[in-house]
């Protein structure tokens, strides 16, 4: 069985949404998702994000929490998009999958024809600066920049968690319930 691991405990969008990119594509499709911060649990999963202390790509791994880490969207792409926020786990596995994300929500336009190159790079960037932007930005502080939140669904997925004085809550069913 393939599996994806993340933090167990509370939750946010940007591991809620890596979880969600990873489950459409093909390899990860029937993927358990495993809920732990235990090292060795971790080892042991295919692909790891948003937690483990670990940014390593061939490896499998998507954390940004490191001390270290101040990855950009701008950095990443070379600065092909001009983006200075901070990259969460949702913007770290949609950079790294994009190709396979886009192929999985838009396998061919309206004619039946793949799309271009150009048209695939234009829905990712309006994807990113339209949607991730905000995930990365909310998950990491926001920082020095001024930003105007379009969307709240970091919010959204946030008001999904049990509340705090939730006689059994049960954080995992939660975050299942986020992933759906």
């Amino acid at each position: 069985m393939v599996r994806i691991g993340t933090h167990n405990g509370s939750f946010h969008c940007d591991e809620v949404l890596a979880c969600v990119f990873l489950k459409m594509l093909p390899q990860y499709h029937d993927a358990e998702v495993v809920r732990t911060r235990d090292p060795e649990v971790l080892s042991q999963c295919d692909i790891v994000v948003d937690v483990g202390g670990v940014y390593d790509p061939e490896a499998k791994r998507f954390d940004h929490h490191q001390a270290s880490f101040d990855l950009t969207m701008k950095q990443i792409s070379e600065g092909k998009i001009v983006s200075d926020v901070q990259l969460s786990s949702a913007g770290l596995i949609y950079w790294h999958y994009r190709r396979q994300i886009f192929q999985s929500l838009l396998p061919t336009d309206p004619e039946g024809k793949p799309y271009s190159s150009r048209q695939m790079k234009d829905a990712f960037e309006y994807l990113y600066n339209h949607l991730i932007i905000e995930i990365d930005f909310v998950d990491n502080g926001g920082g020095q920049y001024a930003w105007q939140i379009q969307t709240h669904i970091s919010s959204r997925v946030a008001m999904m968690r049990p509340s705090w004085d939730d006689p059994e809550p049960d954080m995992d069913k939660a975050f299942l319930s986020a992933l759906e």
